[in-house]
């Protein structure tokens, strides 16, 4: 499903607006008991979003490491390519393209012989008996099945319609199915309705007098999905059934289990793996660790610059035994390999006690200390003091036989000063 807006909505073939908001529902990978042509549509446009979706994630990531400055090359994700080309078919490198599985479907649905299903499957054999995505049926399974190892599972189809000795399941015909049976005339019609929404459904398939079939329409509506996702700022929301009960906090574990794998998060999850899966920042590794710090450290780690909490967190690392190998440091962030978080802990945790273990060795040298040694101990504190006190009274001394030398040199100049003032008095009263 999808909604736009910020433009005139497309329609009859016109190309979509340049901003809108699209909401794509997708329901996952179908896997049942037995599984016929709508299953197979249904899990190859799971397939091929799928791609898509490990494409973005992987563009996520390989951004991130973009900005922090981390080798991209070390990305390495799981690539369903395979299962896509057995559905797609593959280009040959300077010939014409290998069919593949939808293509081999078409042509045995335009075939002017009668459909037989049997003889769709056993052209699927012979194509693909040692394709990697494929597997014939095995001695208990319906000669007119085969199996697709999909990303998150193997899904075992089976056509049994029309044709052959056997007759078969006409309404489970793959070919019967695949054969686009809309009269002529009848998408004209509807083009030409009055209503918008009908007349819109219909416009683009009246301009076209083909008449395919239904897996080549499904496969070209799915390249043109696609190309439109692709142009876009795609975000993705997993939702998943936690049981079939409608009841609270109660988790089927095997239903659980199956929508992770059908929605593709255990694949999402192997993206997040790649590279380094441990990802910190500086300061919250410091945070945590700053036990481990001094602190002259704990305040650079804080207040100082980007280049002096990386040195830090090099250090942290350093002191816990790892090597370069195992961790790469960003521009704010720290990268590990996987479980190096919890190596980093039991580590630091070992660190924190031999540290402990120190102190305490110290606190008992101490206490284990003889009378004698803390006696002559106390005796060189008392002489030092006395030294200490010694050495103020000495300086206090010297300070007031200064200060008392000065005040007898003043009033000695003050003296001489008046006796002069004297004899020069006389000298003058005698003239």
């Amino acid at each position: 499903a999808a909604a736009a807006a910020g433009g005139e909505a497309a329609g009859g073939g016109a190309a979509p607006p340049s901003s809108f908001v699209g909401l794509l529902d997708i329901f996952g990978m179908e896997t049942f008991e037995r599984n016929g042509y709508e299953q197979l549509l249904i899990n190859f446009a799971n397939e091929k979003l799928q791609a898509l979706f490990v494409s973005e994630a992987v563009e996520l990531v390989r951004a991130e490491f973009v900005s922090e400055g981390i080798r991209v090359e070390l990305i390495d994700s799981p690539d369903n390519s395979a299962v896509l080309e057995l559905f797609e078919g593959a280009k040959r490198r300077g010939g014409y393209p290998r069919p593949g599985l939808l293509s081999i479907l078409n042509e045995e649905t335009a075939s002017p012989k009668p459909p037989d299903d049997a003889r769709l499957v056993e052209a699927l054999h012979r194509r693909f008996a040692e394709h990697p995505a494929y597997r014939k049926p095995a001695a208990a399974e319906p000669a007119t099945s085969f199996t697709v190892r999909h990303f998150s599972a193997q899904v075992t189809y089976t056509a049994a319609g029309g044709g052959g000795a056997g007759g078969g399941d006409v309404a489970r015909s793959f070919l019967k199915k695949n054969k686009d049976e809309l009269h002529a005339k009848l998408p004209a019609l509807m083009a030409a309705s009055r209503w918008p929404f009908v007349r819109d459904l219909f416009l683009a398939r009246a301009a076209d007098s083909r008449r395919g079939e239904v897996a080549r329409q499904f496969a070209a509506s799915m390249k043109e999905l696609t190309e439109t996702l692709a142009a876009t700022d795609q975000h993705f929301i997993r939702c998943i059934k936690p049981n079939d009960r409608r009841t609270p906090f109660d988790f089927d574990e095997a239903l659980v289990r199956s929508q992770l794998q059908s929605c593709g998060v255990l694949a999402a999850a192997c993206v997040a793996q790649a590279g380094f899966p441990y990802r910190r920042t500086f300061l919250s590794m410091l945070d945590d660790f700053r036990d481990l710090l001094t602190l002259e450290e704990q305040r650079l780690a804080w207040g100082g610059s980007a280049a002096e909490r990386k040195a830090m967190v090099r250090k942290l690392l350093t002191q816990a035994g790892f090597a370069d190998e195992d961790y790469q440091l960003g521009r704010t962030m720290v990268f590990g390999s996987a479980g190096l978080e919890a190596q980093f802990a039991e580590r630091a945790r070992e660190l924190r006690e031999r540290r402990e273990a120190d102190e305490r060795a110290r606190q008992r040298e101490a206490e284990a200390m003889s009378a004698e040694q803390k006696a002559r101990l106390a005796e060189m504190e008392r002489e030092r003091e006395e030294a200490h006190a010694a050495m103020l009274a000495a300086a206090e001394a010297a300070t007031v036989d200064a200060e008392k030398r000065r005040l007898e040199a003043e009033a000695e100049a003050r003296a001489t000063g008046r006796g002069r003032l004297r004899r020069a008095g006389r000298g003058r009263a005698r003239r």
